[in-house]
């Protein structure tokens, strides 16, 4: 093969190599151009409806707006019939602030009269208080020695109790005294019936002495548990020391004793041993004495 041929092989390769190119940039190229159009074909539909949403929704606002606006008008009719209302008011508030103003000028005139009455009072309550203070004291001093009072009327009370007590025991006594007086008055009598001799020497002068009564008023004992000293309710003005005096309960004749003591209201006496009476009976407080020669 010659050279001719291989370089018109080589150049048929070549054309069609470069005519596959342009034939691939063609088709590319138309569809391309395809696909743009219908992408913007697309689009402008989309526009085009975006828009007519648009206008439609404007419309829409638009007459919302319109709506508004009537309402609007509506709301500034009332509210500049409000604002004429509530000038009125106001005018009228005017008219009652000059009154409350009037009102608050008075009432400082009487706060400020009230308040001086206030200091006034103020400073008479802190002298009404120390008065007070001043009387709670008193009180206090008064309900101490009230219950001073209270507890000396108790005392008082108490002793009074005591002697009412006491007045009713020496009444009882009294009444014992005269039950033994009586007792006595008979004994004597009965001395005096039974035995005539030891009566005269009792009631005679010659032996110093007049019948006397008397009561036993205590009694001792000596260690061996005998009867030896009795204490008898008679006094220096009625008998003196050395008298015998005889002890006796009733009728009943217990014992002799003789006063080696005396004073002002009592007198001590021993007991003769032998002369208690054949029982033997045993002195006891209360029982009576009379003089014996």
């Amino acid at each position: 093969m010659n050279l001719a041929v291989k370089i018109f092989i080589v150049l048929n390769l070549v054309l069609c190599v470069v005519f596959a190119a342009v034939q691939m940039n063609t088709y590319a190229t138309s569809e391309n151009w395809k696909r743009r159009w219908d992408q913007d074909t697309k689009k402008n539909i989309d526009d085009r409806n975006d828009a007519i949403k648009l206008a439609t929704d404007k419309g829409v606002e638009a007459e919302r707006a319109k709506n508004r606006i009537v309402d609007l008008e509506t709301l500034v009719g009332d509210k500049t019939a409000e604002i004429a209302k509530l000038g009125k008011d106001i005018a009228t508030a005017d008219g009652n602030i000059k009154g409350l103003n009037e009102t608050v000028r008075r009432n400082e005139t009487n706060f400020n009269a009230l308040n001086d009455s206030y200091i006034s009072q103020g400073q008479s309550l802190e002298k009404v208080r120390l008065r007070m203070s001043e009387l709670n004291h008193i009180a206090q001093v008064s309900r101490a020695a009230a219950f001073q009072v209270n507890v000396k009327l108790a005392e008082v009370e108490d002793d009074l109790n005591n002697e009412v007590a006491k007045n009713t025991k020496l009444m009882e006594e009294n009444d014992a005294s005269k039950k033994k007086v009586n007792e006595q008055e008979a004994f004597i009598a009965f001395i005096r019936d039974n035995f005539p001799e030891q009566y005269k020497a009792a009631t005679t002068t010659g032996h110093g002495a007049v019948p006397v009564n008397a009561v036993v008023t205590f009694i001792k004992t000596d260690p061996q548990g005998r009867q030896d000293t009795v204490i008898l309710s008679i006094g220096q003005s009625q008998v003196q020391p050395g008298a015998e005096l005889l002890i006796h309960r009733g009728s009943t004749f217990l014992v002799k004793v003789r006063v080696y003591a005396v004073n002002k209201d009592s007198a001590t006496c021993r007991v003769i041993p032998d002369t208690w009476n054949s029982k033997q009976t045993a002195i006891q407080i209360g029982d009576l004495a009379m003089t014996a020669h």
